[in-house]
């Protein structure tokens, strides 16, 4: 049986957002911000070469709904690179670079070192800092980071950028209390989102089939400035 669907949660201090991809191929843009969620993070490629078919379909749906929505790169160590993967983010978004974006490390072989693993992502940030965007959020969960330890609570680099953290309750579909924080690995002290819902979480309303819900810590004046957007203006 599938988990009921369930607006967004609305905390005190918290911003409600998604994340999708081309798994999600039937959105109701419209619903999903109806049921209360800002913001949309959207898969725009992955590696080297694949780039997702619905990216700009998402982007401008959920935008055209009054939405903010910025993109996601799945990295893979495996592949090398950062910059060829970065380029091919690039080329998935067109012409047009956005302010934040997010960068997703999850995978590794065996054979890959926690020192060439952290190279890679430091060489990522780095790369996408040269062409002017904010320092791009970093996306990954604990067992992984616990993993990565301790090279990764080295990184000066990782540091300045925001943790995009996925902690999920010990059973789905789980939604966090109030003033929750998600775990937070080093070389962070604080984190910016959290992906607390997935596969088996509660339904969005608007989105056909699971999708990962999230958390920004901040109201939403703080999330667009974290966008590098103006603040908001009174009307005259």
């Amino acid at each position: 049986m599938s988990a009921p669907e369930r607006p967004a949660l609305g905390l005190p201090g918290r911003l409600d957002g998604i994340d999708c991809s081309a798994v999600q191929s039937t959105i109701n843009y419209e619903r999903v911000a109806a049921a209360g969620f800002r913001f949309a993070i959207v898969k725009a490629a992955e590696g080297s070469s694949f780039v997702d078919g619905k990216c700009a379909l998402h982007m401008a749906g959920f935008r055209a709904a009054g939405m903010y929505a910025l993109p996601y790169l799945f990295l893979h160590p495996s592949q090398g690179n950062a910059r060829l993967q970065l380029t091919n983010l690039m080329r998935a978004l067109g012409s047009v670079w956005p302010g934040r974006v997010c960068l997703d490390i999850e995978t590794r072989y065996e054979s890959e070192s926690n020192a060439e693993i952290v190279h890679f992502l430091e060489d990522a940030v780095s790369c996408g800092l040269e062409w002017g965007a904010l320092a791009p959020a970093v996306y990954t969960y604990p067992d992984y980071a616990r993993r990565l330890q301790p090279e990764l609570g080295a990184s000066t680099v990782l540091a300045g950028c925001p943790l995009w953290m996925a902690t999920y309750g010990a059973a789905q579909p789980w939604a966090p209390p109030t003033d929750y924080s998600p775990y937070v690995p080093l070389p962070w002290t604080s984190w910016a989102l959290h992906q607390y819902s997935g596969d088996g979480g509660y339904r969005v309303p608007g989105v056909f089939g699971d999708c990962d819900r999230d958390l920004f810590q901040g109201d939403e004046s703080a999330f667009r400035a974290w966008l590098g957007l103006p603040p908001f203006t009174e009307a005259g």
